[in-house]
């Protein structure tokens, strides 16, 4: 019977004497100082191995498993039931951190999961999720007035929050989202410039101070936030290059001045 920490980053268990992640090298020592680790009480239990997850007090899971041993003793243990990982838990205690560290959208993640995925599906267990409830979703959507393209990228979030799932070892089937699809989306769009007269009407519509931010996004097709962004040294005015390290697609960009 012993506690393990739970790493915060790659979610590995491991005992509370390593102060740093054995998978991942993350800094226990500092997730656990800042409460950001949580602590999961092991015990074997008549030839099988029972986890309990306590959350991120050490305080009490030091308390459960001096219960844990007193019941074992006592004959009186009852292990938990499993009910597998919850959609609302699992993304409040596992996916949201993760987009915190790794996503620069992670406030549209928690913005469409809370205004739209956890009203509808509810702190349902993920293995209970099916592809008729995934289009039973759609349908909800359409009706109150949502375009194909929005509910689109709100089951890309629960697919992805369902591959995470999977991946930490929290989900062990096929991915209702794949299974369901996405809906049709009309991208039938044609991408123009702006004519001479239609710049001169922008400009005089912008304050003073805006105006140059409007010329440089022009002159380079560079959305506003990587200008606003940008710093001197990702400008190489020998080579007349800009480097972006990082784009909304993720990926970096080389564009010539």
């Amino acid at each position: 019977m012993a506690i393990y920490a739970e790493c915060p980053h790659c979610h590995q268990r491991q005992h509370l004497k390593h102060g740093r992640c054995k998978k991942c090298d993350f800094d226990l020592q500092a997730a656990k100082r800042k409460n950001q680790a949580a602590y999961w009480v092991y015990v074997k239990f008549r030839g099988k191995q029972v986890w309990e997850r306590i959350g991120s007090s050490l305080t009490t899971a030091r308390e459960r498993e001096v219960g844990v041993r007193a019941e074992v003793v006592k004959e009186e243990y009852q292990p938990p039931r499993k009910k597998g990982a919850q959609l609302e838990d699992f993304f409040g205690d596992y996916f949201l951190p993760w987009a915190k560290r790794e996503k620069k959208s992670h406030d549209k993640d928690e913005l469409r999961f809370t205004l739209h995925l956890k009203p509808f599906f509810g702190n349902v267990p993920l293995k209970d999720i099916i592809p008729r409830q995934i289009e039973a979703y759609k349908e909800h959507r359409l009706a109150g007035g949502a375009k194909n393209a929005t509910v689109n990228r709100e089951l890309a979030l629960l697919k992805t929050i369902i591959n995470k799932a999977a991946k930490w070892g929290m989900f062990f089937s096929q991915n209702p989202v794949s299974l369901a699809g996405m809906l049709p989306e009309n991208n039938e769009h044609v991408a123009r410039f702006l004519s001479e007269e239609e710049v001169e009407r922008l400009f005089g519509e912008l304050p003073g101070e805006t105006r140059p931010i409007f010329e440089f996004a022009l002159a380079t097709g560079i959305r506003i936030g990587n200008i606003l962004s940008l710093t001197w040294e990702q400008i190489d005015k020998k080579g007349r290059v800009i480097h972006l390290p990082r784009t909304k697609s993720g990926k970096a960009l080389r564009l010539p001045l």
